[in-house]
């Protein structure tokens, strides 16, 4: 666009965001703020050039709206990357919906979920012909509560009757229904091509959908997916997203986890037992090698699994050594064989799409083992996942394969976050995140752009000076303690969160009987289903990674959180070690450069939960005594918003009666 186009262009954009314009005119609840203007003209800037913009956006700023108007205005085809499922959502059917009707044309859209989300309608026949064969025994096709399942299958038919698009997400199941993994479109369960029922598919409308659309909107996960398929396979039959021009990934504060996560190598041994008894019920049907090269495979994976699984105890992740991957060398000639004995069987016409599918797993089960042996610059460990065990390798950093795979092709994008800078807040220092995600020095630009709400009046920190060292014996009943007397004067409305699982269970299972109020914990509900119950009664809920961020509670149900210790990454956990050991190589201090900053970034999620509209007003409390008597912990107090700082269980009752409006 020619600088004069761009100039209006601009002009354009800032009227559309100003006190009298067409968002205040028609948006609900609408309120006017500069920054939000600042921000939007910036994304369109570089969603139409060549460039990358680093842009951290308060709380309140409106960044939602910021980006989608440049985006649905733009030209070039855009991808939308948000952290979850339930955020795309919102931003598809609430927040897109409204604003196409504000703008003078409407552009093309799509929603993409990954294929797990819809349902697949040969596997759905082919259930129906088993339930109505089994009907007089109504409890034979399902696993769980046979009740509410067997009541719930009227209802999913119904659905499944009327949906267009075949997304879980239209119909409300019951938690962990069984039946869904049976019935939804996995890659397992995909016959591609060869399926009788291709031209209804939902998976297929819904791809095909995207392929038209200017703007697509994503998750997290599906982005990274993409990258990492395109990656390593390169074959464009297997690309879950068509090509775009631009990309806008909101909460990029996640994009390293999610970029890792995507980029793993994994294989379990519950995966290979399931693939070698597949493998030996096709040996019935083809004979041949098929027989003597599925009891290969599972005796080749009993044994690469082995040392582990006879380790009963273990819980915590075990590094895997040149001695484990020796180990594994059957494993990987076994999958060749059977990757061969496809190839062959296929050029036959043997089997039909039966083959196919399972050609496709060994293939994948082939590829994995590849990466986990000789991938490089990847850490590798062994875990337990529940009663099956997984061996991983992921890489100890994502920047190089974020550089090849996501900027070398895609030139012009947005990564926005309230939480991407660290150190002193008014330094809005980006080089952190920009270091982590493999920005070159002068390929990006950064925007910071403050928060409308006036934390010094809205906002108080409490930092307990009586709290022992987090090391201490006596800090667990210290912290109960005081969490008990924060939720008694608060009435409940706490969100308490923790850095593990373990210390969130004990201060449930202590505080839960002497409370007054309800007491959530995460994992005994759905996500959901807990945040709702936390807004409608009084209570406190006991939440830990899941609930540092995507929390939005604004208003009388939540006046208090609380944090039990700074959130530094676990220093022997493989990959975080890994990391750590690279940095030493390069002579870096690990502390300074990697766990302090990750650290501030997570603090400040943590704080964001509190303080969600310009009326909010309440405590955060930071139990870590490490705040006050440490060097770094100046550091990563300043990197949070200025608020009041108390030091006593007095001062946050006056404070808090102060703001309640109650008789001091």
């Amino acid at each position: 666009m020619p600088p004069q186009a761009f100039e209006e262009y601009s002009i354009g954009l800032i009227d559309f965001f100003s006190k009298e314009g067409r968002l205040a005119q028609h948006w609900p609840g609408f309120v006017f703020r500069p920054s939000q203007q600042t921000l939007a003209v910036a994304i369109a800037h570089s969603l139409r050039g060549e460039r990358w913009l680093l842009a951290e956006s308060g709380t309140g700023t409106g960044k939602t709206l910021a980006y989608l108007v440049p985006a649905l205005l733009g030209s070039k085809r855009t991808v939308i990357a948000t952290s979850t499922r339930t955020l795309q959502d919102q931003l598809f059917f609430r927040d897109m919906a409204m604003l196409e009707s504000l703008l003078p044309q409407k552009p093309s859209t799509a929603l993409l979920k990954g294929r797990r989300n819809y349902l697949c309608l040969l596997r759905f026949e082919q259930h129906q012909a088993q339930y109505l064969t089994a009907q007089a025994k109504v409890g034979l096709p399902y696993v769980g509560n046979v009740a509410e399942n067997a009541a719930f299958h009227s209802q999913f038919c119904l659905w499944v009757e009327q949906t267009e698009t075949g997304e879980r997400s239209e119909i409300e199941m019951p938690d962990n229904w069984p039946l869904w993994e049976q019935l939804c479109a996995g890659e397992e369960n995909c016959l591609g091509h060869e399926c009788p029922l291709k031209e209804n598919c939902f998976l297929s409308r819904a791809r095909k959908k995207a392929e038209r659309a200017q703007l697509i909107i994503v998750n997290h996960a599906l982005l990274f997916a993409d990258l990492a398929l395109k990656a390593r396979l390169g074959d464009k039959a297997f690309f879950i997203l068509p090509e775009y021009d631009a990309l806008v990934v909101d909460e990029a504060h996640d994009m390293e986890a999610a970029a890792t996560e995507n980029f793993v190598y994994g294989l379990s041994n519950r995966e290979l037992e399931f693939l070698s008894r597949d493998i030996l019920r096709m040996a019935t049907r083809q004979g041949g090698l098929w027989g003597s090269l599925g009891a290969h495979l599972a005796a080749a994976s009993n044994a690469f699994f082995a040392p582990w699984v006879e380790n009963a105890h273990a819980q915590q992740p075990i590094k895997l050594t040149a001695e484990d991957l020796s180990r594994g060398e059957s494993l990987f000639q076994t999958l060749k064989a059977l990757g061969s004995l496809c190839n062959e069987t296929q050029n036959e016409d043997k089997a039909g799409a039966p083959l196919q599918l399972l050609a496709r797993r060994i293939a994948w089960a082939e590829h994995n083992w590849k990466g986990l042996a000789f991938a490089e610059n990847y850490v590798r460990w062994a875990q337990r996942r529940g009663l099956h065990w997984v061996a991983k390798a992921a890489p100890i950093d994502v920047g190089p394969l974020l550089q090849q795979n996501l900027y070398a092709r895609v030139r012009s994008g947005v990564l926005t976050s309230a939480t991407l800078t660290t150190g002193q807040a008014e330094q809005t220092d980006f080089a952190y995140v920009a270091q982590r995600l493999g920005f070159q020095e002068g390929t990006w630009d950064s925007l910071h752009v403050p928060s409308p709400f006036d934390y010094s009046k809205q906002a108080a920190l409490y930092l307990p000076a009586h709290m022992p060292p987090p090391d201490s014996p006596l800090f667990p009943q210290a912290l109960n303690q005081e969490l008990w007397a924060l939720i008694s004067l608060f009435g409940g409305r706490t969100l308490a969160l923790f850095t593990s699982l373990r210390q969130m269970q004990h201060s449930f299972e202590q505080l839960a009987p002497q409370l007054s109020v309800p007491a959530l914990l995460q994992g005994s509900r759905p996500r959901q289903a807990l945040l709702e119950a936390f807004v409608q009664t009084p209570s406190v809920l006991f939440g830990s990674h899941s609930f540092w961020e995507g929390v939005d509670i604004p208003g009388e149900a939540l006046r208090l959180v609380t944090i039990d210790k700074i959130p530094f990454a676990v220093p022997t956990e493989p990959l975080t070690e890994a990391r750590l050991d690279a940095l030493r190589k390069r002579r870096l201090n690990p502390f300074s450069s990697y766990q302090l900053p990750q650290a501030a970034l997570r603090l400040k999620q943590g704080f964001g939960r509190l303080i969600r509209n310009s009326d909010d007003y309440g405590v955060v409390a930071l139990m870590d005594s490490r705040l006050r008597t440490k060097n770094y912990g100046e550091y990563l107090l300043s990197s949070l918003p200025r608020a009041k700082q108390l030091l006593t269980w007095m001062e946050v009752k006056h404070f808090h009666e102060g703001k309640a409006g109650l008789p001091a």
